[in-house]
């Protein structure tokens, strides 16, 4: 099993995030009414690119810039950020193209910070809650187009 190829694999390349959203990120990252206060961007990021996912929300970097290195996601992360590349393409094919699946990782994350944003800063309800119920809705619409997909 040592000859298998990790998650890593797939991420040869480090993560952009738009450099008009920095201010975003930062804000999300270090102000104490976010609930992500504390949390590294790379989570941040993560948590862009469902909700820019979610909400069909892809956008392309105008000026972008280094941010995350992809030693900074964790495996979870990264699975989570590839099966949104591999639901968004439709099969696995799209792993093969590096360069694209990182691409389209830092386009949901570009299309999805200003939700992020929204829902944990300038929304109303509970933010905690609400993300959670979010991701759980996320994370259901994936498992069941993948059950779908595996039925003949």
């Amino acid at each position: 099993m040592s000859g298998a190829p990790t998650l890593a694999a797939f991420f040869p390349r480090d993560l952009y995030i738009s450099k008009e959203k920095r201010v975003i990120y930062d804000r999300l990252t270090t102000d104490s009414i976010s609930p992500l206060e504390g949390e590294p961007m790379a989570t941040v990021f993560v948590y862009a690119a469902v909700f820019g996912f979610q909400n069909d929300q892809k956008r392309k970097l105008k000026t972008r810039e280094l941010s995350i290195t992809s030693s900074a996601i964790t495996d979870v992360q990264k699975a989570v950020l590839l099966s949104l590349v591999i639901s968004d393409n439709g099969d696995t094919d799209v792993l093969l193209d590096s360069k694209g699946t990182i691409e389209a990782i830092c386009q949901y994350a570009n299309g999805g910070i200003d939700i992020l944003e929204k829902k944990l800063i300038k929304g109303g309800a509970d933010p905690i809650i609400q993300m959670s119920a979010d991701l759980n809705e996320i994370f259901q619409k994936i498992l069941d187009a993948d059950s779908s997909s595996d039925s003949p």
